[in-house]
């Protein structure tokens, strides 16, 4: 039930459904109520309208009640639209919000890819004093190499653990907000998340291969004397 304020008092209506409002959107916070006209008539006291539905019968041509339409009341800004064009505006608004919601996840992701290799690259090259340390004590340079690249696995995993839901929760508050504007439900593909998560973990293992081969080539005279 809502209750509406009207030149007769306040009035309390039923409401028997919702329906997909895209000839006239609101605005975020606002709603649009269709009711019956004589019951407006009744209690608003205004006999104006901005609307009409018309339901035509089988042997009606709808081309040609819409030229008739549009040309009896051509100076009064009359619009005639049909379901099926209304549908297709409000398709073609939905991929367009799609693409560029594509077109940003690719740009945050990359990004976030080559945050992730500057980080890495950077760590590798100022530990060159442990790695020389590591080295000295007699390992193995592939050895170091080894010990980077599990670091960088662990460190990668741990972050994504803590990423990923996170980054869940954010969506399905946005794609909750979505749908109540917009009355359509939206969906998190778990592949994009999955690809997403790949991604993020091969740069890292990419970011760390290049250091990790010149950790394993390190010199330990040069690397214990470096600052």
């Amino acid at each position: 039930m809502v209750t509406l304020r009207t030149p007769r008092g306040p009035q309390r209506f039923e409401v028997a459904g919702t329906v997909l409002d895209t000839i006239e959107p609101v605005q975020a916070g606002e709603a649009s109520i269709i009711m019956d006209r004589q019951v407006y008539r009744r209690l608003w006291q205004d006999d104006r309208i901005d609307r009409l539905s018309l339901k035509l019968k089988p042997d009606r041509n709808a081309a040609a009640t819409r030229r008739d339409l549009q040309h009896d009341y051509a100076g009064s800004g009359l619009v005639v639209v049909s379901p099926a064009e209304i549908t297709a505006a409000f398709t073609t608004a939905i991929d367009n919000m799609v693409v560029v919601s594509q077109i940003l996840s690719l740009l945050l992701l990359a990004t976030l890819i080559v945050g992730i290799a500057n980080t890495f690259v950077i760590d590798v090259l100022d530990r060159q004093r442990e790695m020389g340390l590591l080295r000295a004590l007699g390992l193995f340079g592939r050895q170091v190499a080894l010990s980077l690249v599990l670091e960088v696995i662990v460190l990668a995993s741990l972050i994504s653990l803590l990423a990923v839901p996170m980054g869940m929760y954010t969506t399905y508050g946005n794609t909750l907000l979505m749908s109540r504007m917009f009355a359509v439900r939206f969906t998190l593909a778990p592949h994009e998340v999955l690809i997403s998560l790949g991604l993020v973990l091969m740069a890292a293992l990419l970011a760390a291969y290049l250091p990790a081969r010149r950790a394993a080539k390190v010199d330990v005279l040069e690397a214990l004397h470096y600052e």
